[in-house]
């Protein structure tokens, strides 16, 4: 059995982290390997990937994803 898989926008202050967008996806991923998020079936973005976990790893890339989720509809992860 999986556990929950948790999509999160976070602030970390300690960090100097804002906006910091992080997938857990409850299983073990692939080495190397990557998740698509893809909001309204048009817009895709790449996120690597580490043991269970999934990151963007341009800030200005985030900012992008942060903006489709607010004006998409649907938002799929894979």
């Amino acid at each position: 059995m999986n556990d929950p898989v948790f999509f999160m926008v976070a602030n970390w202050p300690d960090r100097g982290a804002t906006n910091e967008i992080s997938v857990i996806m409850g299983y073990p991923l692939e080495a190397a390997s990557s998740v698509t998020v893809t909001i309204d079936t048009t817009e895709n973005f790449t996120l690597f990937t580490q043991n269970d976990a999934a990151w963007i790893r341009e800030l200005d890339i985030e900012a992008q994803l942060i903006v489709a989720m607010r004006r998409g509809i649907d938002m799929v992860v894979r």
